[in-house]
């Protein structure tokens, strides 16, 4: 009996083990079982798919955008403005975004955000101001359902959905500064009365993308000429996949740092039932 028994532990100890020479930095896992542990739980499929997260591509990409609005009157208002989006192997991410259209006389500002997927945190400042907005972000979700036996607010309720007619076509393929891009075209109708428009709406968009090695992509070129906010053009004028200065990502040194935490979560105190 003493024999039966210690057998029965051996074999849940052999199942329990892990399938010698499973790798989980592959795409791919093959599901390769112990002897007697075929109905084993927890058994991985055949293929079983394990999720890998890429490694970043290093980049700097430098756009420009011009956004042309048409006034009742047949007059126009014209805005430009610069983008340079800037990402390094570890993951962080650095956006600086310059508007051109300033009034006369006054120095162009340019906006910079840093994201920081390493550290957790996001990063704000501008070229005019002396402080920099620091916030560090919670590593997991749990905040939401933080609270126990708190039920979540019930969702709002959704607007009634405009029915719109979108024809989508394919524009094939355009030498963009020297990169391969596919282009494609949207086209949506808003019908007449549906937001309280007298005529339909016509807005057209154009998205061309250049496809890389290693499944990398990036948007070249964004068309959208919209009748309520005119028609805005972004378009790649520089790009480089060298690795970004580690400065960059950095903020001035003379400028002043404030950091904002993950905001805390206050549950309520729970009501004890009536008597």
């Amino acid at each position: 009996m003493r024999g039966s028994i210690f057998g029965v532990l051996a074999l849940v100890a052999v199942c329990a083990l892990p399938v010698a020479g499973q790798s989980f930095g592959s795409s791919t896992v093959p599901a390769t079982s112990a002897a007697g542990c075929k109905d084993a739980p927890n058994q991985l499929t055949p293929n079983h798919v394990v999720p890998v997260r890429p490694k970043p591509q290093p980049y700097t990409a430098e756009f420009k955008s011009t956004t042309v609005k048409t006034l009742a009157d047949g007059s126009t208002i014209t805005s430009e403005s610069t983008e340079v989006i800037a990402v390094d192997s570890q993951g962080r991410r650095m956006s600086a975004t310059t508007n051109l259209s300033s009034s006369r006389g006054q120095t162009p500002t340019t906006s910079f955000n840093i994201y920081d997927p390493v550290a957790h945190s996001s990063t704000y400042w501008n070229s005019n101001g002396h402080e920099v907005s620091v916030t560090n972000q919670s590593m997991t979700d749990s905040s939401r359902n933080a609270c126990p036996g708190i039920a979540p607010k019930a969702a709002q309720v959704q607007q009634p959905v405009v029915h719109s007619q979108t024809l989508t076509e394919e524009l094939g393929m355009e030498t963009i500064q020297g990169m391969e891009a596919r282009g494609r075209r949207t086209t949506t109708t808003t019908p007449a009365g549906a937001i309280g428009n007298s005529a339909p709406l016509v807005r057209v968009d154009e998205i061309w993308t250049w496809s890389g090695p290693d499944r990398f992509h990036l948007i070249v070129r964004e068309i959208h000429d919209d009748p309520q906010f005119g028609k805005t053009t972004k378009e790649l004028v520089k790009f480089t996949q060298d690795e970004p200065e580690p400065s960059i990502f950095q903020p001035p040194p003379d400028y002043e740092i404030s950091t904002e935490g993950p905001r805390e979560v206050h549950c309520p105190q729970p009501v004890a039932p009536p008597q």
